[in-house]
């Protein structure tokens, strides 16, 4: 039978990847999460960390034991937030993902409401690229995914918040960029910064430029949501971007923007839960404060008005 704090420890430790860093985050010190880890192999019969002059990394054993871990952690949660709701209380830990240029206002807008009106739950934050989200979401890592889908199809049973269009961005003062939109040909011979994965908007895109027969000069490839604002912004080359992400640069104006038309890129935002287990209460109501958070959040959006 595992003891159910020693599992907490192991989790702990896979996450922080060294002791030291474990013990920070939890509280408690080096020697007890030492001896639990020890116990807990004994238990599993197999040894679930390498330790190395890094820190703790898992075995292979240890791999596999992961989201066996996460899966009765979640199990356990699950239980004792049954047992409140049947009494009428709400709580629990809720862990959402979502992407950076959700994160600032979203983000805060989601946990303060939370705090307000369920005081008892716990919510976690995560910040991610569109695949971490997706990839966190399907291993059950997360409970919350708030992303983007490329299309009617690909929003399932995802709840959608909003339709965003799709936006060039350069350095400011960039020529191509005078007007208040430019046509998808004229991104032809543009030097452009798109994502580095097989991302939907990146294969939107690529489709795109075969439909319109406009070659795409693809310069430099990244996930990183502020590394492609940066890089637009040194004149690298241009991104393209939503009004969310827009906006975390605007006060500082240092960017210059158009709308894509022609045909206009719209992507939603969509917001879902992990089919690994039945949402909880805590967690139903977790999307009902980010939904309505998102849709008021994203009707004020426009480029031209700072956050």
């Amino acid at each position: 039978m595992f003891d159910l704090n020693q599992l907490k420890i192991f989790l702990q430790v896979a996450e922080a990847g060294s002791l030291t860093r474990a013990s920070k985050l939890s509280g408690t010190v080096q020697p007890v999460l030492s001896r639990q880890i020890s116990n807990l192999e004994i238990d599993v019969g197999g040894k679930l960390f390498n330790r190395t002059g890094r820190g703790f990394e898992l075995t292979e054993f240890g791999e596999a034991f992961l989201p066996k871990a996460q899966a009765l952690m979640n199990h356990a949660a699950q239980l004792k937030a049954d047992t409140l709701e049947a009494r009428g209380e709400i709580s629990g830990e809720v862990r959402v993902g979502m992407l950076a240029s959700f994160s600032g206002s979203l983000g805060i807008e989601t946990l303060l409401e939370t705090r307000k009106t369920l005081p008892k739950v716990r919510l976690k934050l995560y910040e991610g690229t569109i695949g971490r989200i997706e990839e966190w979401l399907d291993e059950g890592r997360i409970d919350i995914a708030v992303n983007y889908r490329d299309s009617q199809l690909e929003l399932g049973d995802e709840e959608r918040v909003a339709t965003v269009d799709t936006y060039l961005v350069g350095p400011p003062g960039a020529k191509a960029l005078k007007g208040d939109s430019i046509r998808f040909a004229d991104l032809a011979g543009l030097p452009l910064i798109l994502s580095a994965s097989p991302s939907g908007l990146r294969i939107m895109l690529d489709n795109l430029s075969v439909k319109y027969g406009v070659d795409l000069d693809v310069v430099c490839e990244v996930d990183s949501v502020r590394l492609h604002m940066e890089l637009a912004r040194q004149g690298v080359g241009y991104a393209i971007m939503t009004p969310q992400a827009i906006r975390m640069k605007l006060m500082e104006d240092e960017i210059s923007f158009a709308r894509i038309v022609e045909p206009e890129i719209l992507r939603h935002i969509a917001i879902g839960t992990s089919v690994k287990k039945v949402p909880s209460a805590a967690t139903r109501k977790v999307v009902d404060i980010l939904a309505e958070a998102a849709r008021r959040l994203l009707s004020e959006d426009a480029p031209e008005t700072p956050l």
